[in-house]
C-alpha cells in the first residue's frame, strides 16, 4: 500500500509543480489592469497615477519635514541648519526612491518612453546628490538636488510632482 502511494505521488509531483507555476503567474504583485516597467500604459491613467504617487512621497515627506520646518517645534527650539538638512536626508532621499520605484513599474504612455525616463533619471540625480551633499535637498536655484527633475516635471504636466 505504501510503494502505490508513493509511486502515485511521483506521478502527481509534475502536475502539482506546474499547477504552482500556473496559479503563480496568475497571482502576480499587480492587480488587474497594473502595467509592469517596459509596458504602456495609457497617458490619463499614468498622469493619475503619478500624480497620486507625488502626493503620497510628498505627504510623508510633509508629515516629518514639517514638524521640523515651523512652530511649534520638536523640543520647543527652532532646529538649526545642520538638524533641518539630517532631517530632509532621512525624510526625503527614501521618499522620493519609492516614488521612483512606483513611478517606474506604472510603465509609460505610448511614445513618451524617453521623456519620463529622463524624469525618473533626474530625480534618481537629485537623490545621489542629496546622499553626497544633504544641503543641496534644501538649497535654491542651481543647487537644488532635485532642481532638473522639477524643470522636467513642471514641462511634462505634473507640477504637483515638481512643488511638493
Amino acid at each position: 500500500m505504501l510503494d502505490c502511494v508513493a509511486s502515485g505521488g511521483r506521478r502527481l509531483l509534475p502536475l502539482l509543480a506546474l499547477a504552482a507555476l500556473v496559479v503563480a503567474i496568475g497571482c502576480g504583485s499587480g492587480g488587474a489592469g497594473e502595467t509592469t516597467a517596459g509596458e504602456t500604459i495609457p497617458k490619463a491613467r499614468f498622469l493619475k497615477k503619478v500624480l497620486a504617487i507625488c502626493a503620497d512621497a510628498n505627504r510623508e515627506i510633509e508629515r516629518t519635514y514639517g514638524q521640523y520646518s515651523q512652530p511649534p517645534y520638536p523640543g520647543g527650539v527652532k532646529p538649526t541648519e545642520a538638524i533641518m538638512n539630517r532631517v530632509a536626508e532621512e525624510v526625503v532621499i527614501p521618499a522620493r526612491a519609492k516614488q521612483v520605484r512606483r513611478m517606474r513599474d506604472l510603465g509609460t504612455p505610448p511614445g513618451e518612453r524617453e521623456e519620463v525616463e529622463a524624469i525618473l533619471a533626474a530625480i534618481e540625480e537629485g537623490i545621489e546628490r542629496g546622499e553626497r551633499d544633504r544641503r543641496s535637498l534644501r538649497a535654491a536655484g542651481t543647487d537644488y538636488a532635485f532642481g532638473r527633475a522639477l524643470e522636467l516635471e513642471i514641462a511634462y504636466g505634473i507640477e504637483e510632482c515638481a512643488t511638493g
